[in-house]
């Protein structure tokens, strides 16, 4: 299959690529990602492709995340200012007990489940996790919307821990004192130019939204909340071999 008949499959034109400030419907990018795994057969393909990105692809979002001064803050500024670069996801972050929890699933629910487009996004923030600490850190679990593939996928490779299938939200699910780590080479004074420029992007919030986010915020970070997660629970693949280096 070629490229533009490819592209038709999912609504979109050579043209609509070409220009790289043009922004493409996130449905459509979802959509190409499955379409492009199922034509070259790799079953690994969403892990891999997410797996290559640069954390310093992501424009503005990103580089909040990387002057951010803990890997903590950093995926709640990715949640707090994900509209920056457009919308499509819902992101939650809770710390429950011992574990940070970074939930994510589509906006749409027709879109849920689409296992290369979840593995994708895993495989970006699992990278980004590593390369911001510059450490080989790996979540404690992966949970997935979609079920078990049949194939055989390198989900050790690429993200280095248990997997469990049929979630409710995708997750990523971490140890708290992993979330302590600083983020290397955060500048402090560059990150509040940044959080400005985002909050100047995102506008002002209304009252009640703001009243949600700080009952939000309460109850998912409170170390109050302790309901440990136990990594034998059923649905999971409990092989840990070595994490690849991406």
């Amino acid at each position: 299959m070629n490229t533009d008949s490819l592209l038709k499959e999912v609504g979109l034109r050579r043209t609509d690529i070409s220009d790289p400030d043009n922004r493409i419907p996130y449905a459509a990018v979802l959509r190409l990602i499955e379409r492009a795994a199922t034509t070259l057969g790799d079953a690994s393909y969403g892990l891999r492709l997410g797996a290559a990105q640069e954390p310093r692809d992501g424009g503005l979002l990103s580089f909040v995340m990387l002057n951010s001064p803990t890997l903590l803050d950093a995926i709640t500024n990715f949640q707090r200012y994900l509209r920056v670069v457009g919308e499509g996801e819902d992101v939650e972050v809770e710390r429950t007990g011992p574990h940070v929890i970074l939930r994510f699933r589509e906006t749409d629910q027709a879109l849920r489940g689409l296992r290369h487009a979840s593995e994708y996004i895993a495989a970006i923030i699992g990278r980004g996790c590593r390369d911001m600490t510059r450490k080989r850190i790996s979540p404690v679990r992966a949970e997935f919307v979609h079920g078990r593939p049949n194939a055989k996928v390198a989900y050790a490779d690429y993200l280095g821990c248990p997997v469990k299938f049929h979630a409710q939200w995708n997750a990523l699910i971490y140890d708290a004192e992993t979330m302590r780590l600083p983020v290397i080479g955060a500048d402090s004074k560059l990150f509040k130019v940044l959080e400005h420029a985002c909050r100047q992007i995102l506008g002002p919030t209304p009252k009640k939204q703001d009243v949600v986010h700080d009952v939000r915020v309460s109850a998912h970070l409170s170390t109050r909340q302790s309901q440990s997660i136990s990594p034998g629970s059923d649905g999971l693949l409990d092989q840990e071999p070595p994490l690849r280096r991406c």
